[in-house]
């Protein structure tokens, strides 16, 4: 399996169980939709075709009358679209304007990144995304925009980014107070992120800066520009047309825009665990973790079982790994918008994170969601509230068997600052008890995966992000005869290589 098929896995499975519940209710979403033709105005010839696709793709989420309460929308964060009230997100007009035609088309084909809105493109003809469009106008209730043509915003000349426009441009984010939605590094984690709503009253996250793959809108400069001008309507982010001027909206765009890389990180199918000398150190913030590369693996909810997790809040994880003649350790790093380590004896949900390794090398691994019966995992746990670490092992959900004190060889520390953990954990490379752990041996292939548990979003036991299985190699150690081999081979080789000149003149005086 290559990184892309490994990214997509775990997702492909909650969108296509989120499909099964938008699909079962598009029966009763097209009967009640095609009950309600008698008494809706007559439609147009465009209009009226796109009423036949909208019920039958869109209503299970956005419902029969474009009220965002499709027989899905509860299980999509965030909520379907009531496109009744004409509250566009993504639009090139002023505030409180309805979209353009080609606003909405842009969205049907390209869908929303970040959200459960998928491209259409390649399931609907530009005609049908057309349809869809005018049939879409005719949900909203016009009583309040009347019949004016929606005001287009004026878009000044892009200032290039620069050491100077992106100071300038930190400096208006600490200005607007934007940190105090998206946090001070702009992961999130404001002190107001956790009041904000939507206009109609469901509790809305602020944006992830960091991670500008996930932006609705797109993550281009000028689409970051463009929210600062439009706002999103229906959301908490206000437009700033009236509040900066337009060169400062471009500065603003470009420290935005640094905050994140250009695209999202790839996915790579094997980590390998670096070799080094010495001690490993306990500290998340010590030199060595500044070495090598950060290896980015995807999360999803875990929907295969109950209790299931349709909106989970942790998407993604960073991981280092290095070890040494006695111990493997882990450096990972996620982005969390609250800390729930909650004190002992307290009733709340802990942050959590768990690395998952089969306890025994063959063929076929373990079922990714807590191994199975003939197949059980070794469960390096931490829990934040006392840092405590635990080693388990499980055969599947709800089979869960903690190892005990006598058998805890885990090792490890962690950390919070603006938004981010950082965590360590480390163990011996092998154990006495073959029987329930994994054993590392350098230049293997290992199955490694990560489950990870966000305590504000009421996350515990089956309810969590995971991942897919990955691969993990202790790089083998470079011996002293590669030292001494290489440079005999490479004078081997320059030997040769001046035997074959010799010969070739004495070939060319002989035939002199």
């Amino acid at each position: 399996m290559d990184g892309e098929t490994a990214m997509y896995k775990i997702k492909d499975i909650m969108k296509t169980s989120i499909s099964v519940l938008m699909l079962s209710g598009l029966l009763v979403a097209g009967s009640l939709a095609d009950a309600q033709t008698e008494k809706a105005p007559a439609l147009s010839q465009e209009a009226e075709a796109g009423r036949s696709l909208y019920n039958d793709w869109c209503a299970g989420c956005h419902g029969a009358d474009g009220l965002g309460d499709g027989p899905a929308a509860d299980y999509l964060d965030p909520r379907p679209r009531n496109f009744v009230d004409g509250a566009f997100k993504i639009r090139n007009t002023v505030s409180g304007e309805l979209p353009t035609d080609e606003d909405i088309f842009k969205m049907i084909d390209v869908g929303m990144p970040g959200s459960s809105m998928p491209g259409w493109k390649k399931q609907f003809s530009e005609k049908q995304i057309h349809q869809l469009v005018a049939y879409i106008k005719t949900l909203i209730d016009m009583e309040f925009f009347g019949e004016e043509i929606p005001e287009k915003i004026t878009v000044g000349e892009p200032l290039p980014s620069s050491a100077e426009s992106l100071a300038k441009g930190k400096e208006l984010y600490r200005k607007l107070k934007c940190w105090e939605c998206h946090g001070e590094e702009g992961r999130g984690d404001g002190p107001s992120a956790p009041t904000l709503k939507d206009d109609w009253g469901n509790p809305i996250i602020s944006a992830d800066i960091t991670k500008g793959w996930t932006f609705r809108g797109g993550s281009h400069t000028f689409d970051i520009y463009r929210t600062f001008t439009t706002g999103l309507d229906g959301t908490p982010m206000p437009s700033y047309i009236d509040t900066i001027g337009d060169e400062d909206r471009w500065h603003l765009s470009n420290y935005v825009k640094s905050l994140s890389p250009l695209e999202m990180p790839p996915v790579k199918t094997v980590l390998t665990s670096r070799r080094i000398k010495g001690e490993i150190p306990g500290n998340p913030d010590d030199p060595i973790w500044r070495q090598g590369e950060d290896y980015f693996f995807p999360l999803a909810g875990q929907i295969v079982f109950e209790p299931k997790l349709y909106t989970p809040s942790i998407d993604s994880i960073l991981i280092k790994s290095v070890y040494n003649d006695k111990e493997v350790a882990f450096l990972i790093t996620w982005n969390d918008r609250t800390r729930n380590a909650p004190e002992k004896g307290k009733d709340e949900l802990p942050d959590s994170m768990a690395v998952q390794f089969p306890v025994e090398l063959k063929d076929e691994r373990p079922h990714f969601v807590l191994g199975d019966a003939g197949n059980p995992v070794n469960l390096w746990k931490w829990k934040a509230g006392g840092d405590t670490l635990e080693e388990a092992n499980a055969r599947g959900v709800g089979k869960y068997f903690p190892q005990g004190p006598e058998s805890q060889g885990l090792k490890g520390d962690a950390a919070y600052m603006h938004g981010r953990w950082k965590l360590i954990v480390k163990r011996s490379l092998t154990t006495e008890e073959e029987n329930n752990d994994i054993q590392f041996v350098p230049g293997e292939f290992i199955p490694i995966s990560f489950l990870a548990w966000d305590g504000s979003n009421n996350e515990a036991g089956g309810k969590m992000s995971l991942s897919s299985w990955y691969y993990l190699v202790l790089e083998k150690p470079v011996t002293a005869r590669a030292f001494i081999f290489t440079p005999l081979a490479i004078l081997g080789a320059v030997g040769l290589e001046f035997l074959a000149m010799r010969r070739a003149r004495r070939g060319a005086r002989s035939r002199n």
